[in-house]
């Protein structure tokens, strides 16, 4: 697949950065927001909107595949995320929404409430042992004994296949870790602090919330995937994808955005 420097003028407005990457043929774009349900304006005659942008894309690839940062279970209308509100809305008015895929099952694990605990200090402190146990440690692994990960090893190459499983073992043994850690007495523990153990678990959920992502690019076949997510979120898979060919970073209003030129048959 040979890629062109977009000859758009215009910028893409409304998101903070962006990451693209040529992962075994597929061709992604990963865009980094501020979760925020404030109207995004900007001057249309100097950038288009991240909904313009997207279908823009789809009108010019029939098989591009558009990954947006919300549960299936939820409507992406009432997500806290204009941007995705706005693609969501561009999308179905044409008639669209097949391209969407949705991507952030954290909470097929965990339970709403139970996951934003994680990012307020005090609310955790007030968790028992077997409260933490309960929300952040069983649910992984009483999921994944129901195929909560469902990898099937014809849609992937050898190699790629075996990283995803290296990945979530990997995720296993460190939530398997924190089991035997969480029942040691104070003194032998390595998370000797609510806020040691509380990081490891936001960095352990974190992960796992990616692998949603990653179980979909890693695909054999040969396509474009756009990504909509948080800009932390962006940052950690940027980690992840260290490894991988980059094309392009950019920052700020985007200029320099690549994108796979489309052979039409004639």
């Amino acid at each position: 697949m040979k890629y062109i420097q977009s000859k758009s003028k215009k910028k893409v407005m409304n998101v903070i950065n962006m990451s693209q990457y040529n992962i075994s043929g597929n061709y992604v774009t990963i865009f980094g927001e501020l979760h925020t349900t404030i109207p995004l304006l900007y001057d249309k005659k100097l950038g288009i909107g991240l909904d313009e942008f997207i279908l823009d894309r789809i009108r010019k690839n029939k098989s591009i595949k558009i990954l947006l940062e919300y549960n299936p279970d939820f409507n992406p209308l009432t997500i806290e995320s204009n941007n995705i509100n706005e693609i969501y809305r561009k999308l179905y008015d044409n008639n669209l929404t097949s391209h969407i895929i949705p991507f952030d099952y954290k909470y097929y694990f965990i339970n709403y409430h139970d996951y934003f605990k994680l990012f307020n200090s005090l609310e955790f402190s007030k968790l028992t042992k077997n409260q933490i146990i309960k929300c952040y440690l069983d649910p992984y692994f009483d999921k994944s004994k129901h195929h909560a990960f469902n990898l099937d090893m014809i849609d992937y190459t050898k190699d790629a296949y075996n990283y995803l499983y290296e990945y979530l073992k990997n995720i296993e043994n460190r939530l398997g870790y924190l089991y035997e850690d969480i029942n040691l007495p104070k003194n032998k523990k390595v998370y000797k602090s609510n806020d040691t153990l509380r990081f490891e678990l936001i960095v352990n959920w974190a992960n796992l919330a990616d692998f949603f992502i990653l179980r979909e690019i890693l695909k054999k076949q040969t396509s474009e995937y756009i990504i909509v997510v948080g800009d932390n979120h962006r940052i950690n898979m940027q980690k992840i994808l260290f490894n991988f060919p980059k094309l392009v970073e950019t920052s700020g209003e985007l200029f320099g955005i690549y994108e796979p030129e489309i052979k039409r048959k004639s």
